[in-house]
């Protein structure tokens, strides 16, 4: 399946775009989707902390996409 991902602050970095078109088996979980970004892009590994939010909620790690979710990348945030 192909979903749809969105990028922000250090994420975007990384990949070089706020959104982007990504394969993954059908089947596969929040956290499969975080480890197949941490192989393709292997910056991703430096974070302390990686989110999957789907449909505007965070997901939980066993989580299944669906081909049409709307998924986030949510990289550490930090604040004052």
């Amino acid at each position: 399946m192909t979903l749809r991902l969105h990028f922000f602050a250090v994420g975007r970095d990384i990949t070089g775009k706020s959104h982007l078109d990504f394969a993954m088996p059908e089947g596969a979980t929040a956290q499969d989707l975080i480890e197949m970004l941490k192989a393709v892009y292997p910056r991703f590994r430096e974070l302390k902390s990686l989110q999957v939010a789907i449909n505007e909620e965070y997901a939980q790690p066993t989580q299944v996409l669906r081909e049409s979710d709307e998924i986030a990348i949510i990289p550490p945030v930090c604040g004052g």
